[in-house]
């Protein structure tokens, strides 16, 4: 019996599906073998259930891998391995824009909203967001960290004109906002 197996590349959401084929090993042509029991290990652990070929001689499981470089190893029932090499590098965490939102609470209140964005549209956890005010000759500065989306309020209150600056630390991103037209 031989076997050979495919990964494709790791999603999104940190999955990969793993394609083992199965055949025998007689003559030029190959015969896909139905019905046989094939193994799927991650790093050595084993992922149960094992999975059955179909017609085609093929045997498909679909695995959660974690951040990094990770070895997969499929095994027929008559002990032939095959492995294959997989890396996740996780979804980008790295800050790329910023969107903003100011709503008016009441005379002279603000709530300014914040979320902290990658490349791909996806919120930044933990970025730590710098919002500085300016209110003529005094001025504010308030650093908070983002949530799980990206996102941080602050609620300000000012009396005068006032031009915000948000800075997200350790990152190239900033902007201006102004409450008064």
């Amino acid at each position: 019996m031989a076997i050979s197996i495919k990964a494709s590349d790791v999603s999104p959401s940190g999955q990969v599906v793993v394609i083992a084929m199965v055949s025998d090993n007689t003559g030029r042509e190959k015969n896909f073998l139905s019905g046989q029991e094939v193994k799927f290990f991650l790093n050595g652990n084993r992922q149960d259930p094992p999975e059955l070929t179909n017609e085609d001689g093929v045997a498909e499981k679909t695995l959660d891998i974690p951040v990094g470089s990770h070895i997969i190893l499929v095994r027929t029932a008559d002990g032939n391995e095959v492995t294959v090499k997989v890396l996740n590098k996780g979804i980008s965490k790295k800050p790329a824009r910023i969107k903003t939102r100011v709503d008016q609470l009441g005379p002279s209140k603000y709530q300014v909203t914040i979320q902290v964005l990658t490349e791909e549209g996806r919120g930044v956890e933990n970025s730590v967001v710098r919002l500085i005010g300016s209110i003529n000759e005094s001025g504010f500065i308030d650093l908070d960290k983002t949530d799980e989306n990206g996102v941080v309020s602050h609620d300000i209150t000012v009396t005068e004109e006032t031009k915000i600056s948000i800075i997200v630390l350790g990152s190239s991103l900033n902007t201006w906002k102004n409450l008064y037209p």
